[in-house]
């Protein structure tokens, strides 16, 4: 936290950083961070979010009594780095919400097909910033708790979510259409930091980004489901679609490393 001092002794307490920022201060200010104003008007509304913890009504109060060449001081001096530095947010702020469950930290509870469907509407969103594909990547990813006596994802039993359906995606695509702009740009900034874990990890898998964040590569033969079919190895492709995405993504990144090393066997046997 940093401190905002007033009147010579008294302090206010301001984020330093986006893992100290309250849920309601997180999706408030990646909303406005996408709306149309100047650079100045960002950082003074930043500020006003920021500062407003603990006793909101104390810190409206002490707000209220800056001058306006204070406030922007403070805006110009304590909120810098919310357009400096990039918004890495690893673990879910709304794991629930309206009774609705979402994934954990780090793709947790995320399985091979949703991720496949949530990828897809991530990377329109960040493209064309329609609304529909924003809906589309919190649907894919927030569904209903599991009843108890209902069936489970066996190889992601830990999961409180019912089953990923088509229909039940369709069904989540309308509830969440109505839930707040600012808590579904925080979940897309969630799975973006997750995502950029997997870039790092497993740079083969993914096209390199510009001025849009890296996709999954599937501009060859060989999509995520072609992936999916090579990895059932004669089981169902249902139970491989079933599966985590990350310990999916080191198995592949482990066949990778085993075919690499055949192949410079190979080439030795063929040199000698």
């Amino acid at each position: 936290m940093n401190k905002l001092f007033y009147d010579g002794t008294n302090a206010l307490e301001i984020p330093a950083k986006w893992e100290e920022c309250e849920r309601w201060q997180l999706a408030s200010l990646v909303e406005h961070m996408h709306q149309a104003q100047d650079l100045m008007a960002h950082k003074l509304l930043s500020f006003l979010i920021l500062s407003a913890t603990k006793d909101h009504l104390q810190h409206q109060l002490i707000i209220a009594s800056l001058s306006d060449e204070e406030r922007h001081d403070a805006a110009k001096f304590m909120t810098y780095w919310l357009y400096e530095k990039p918004i890495f947010i690893r673990h879910n702020p709304f794991p629930k919400f309206k009774g609705y469950f979402g994934p954990g930290a780090d793709f947790k509870y995320v399985y091979f097909e949703e991720f496949i469907k949530a990828e897809k509407f991530y990377t329109a969103y960040a493209k064309e910033h329609k609304p529909e594909d924003l809906d589309s990547l919190v649907a894919c990813l927030y569904r209903p708790k599991r009843w108890p006596w209902a069936k489970s994802n066996p190889l992601n039993p830990e999961d409180p979510r019912e089953l990923y359906t088509a229909a039940l995606f369709e069904v989540m695509k309308e509830k969440v259409a109505s839930w707040p702009n600012g808590l579904k740009l925080s979940i897309f900034y969630y799975f973006d930091s997750c995502l950029q874990i997997l870039v790092k990890n497993f740079p083969w898998a993914f096209e390199p980004g510009e001025k849009l964040p890296p996709k999954i590569k599937n501009d060859s033969p060989k999509t995520l489901y072609h992936i999916a079919r090579e990895l059932a190895k004669g089981i169902e492709l249902e139970k491989v679609l079933l599966r985590p995405i990350v310990p999916v993504f080191f198995e592949l990144n482990e066949s990778r490393i085993d075919a690499e090393k055949l192949k410079i066997e190979m080439n030795k046997n063929k040199q000698q």
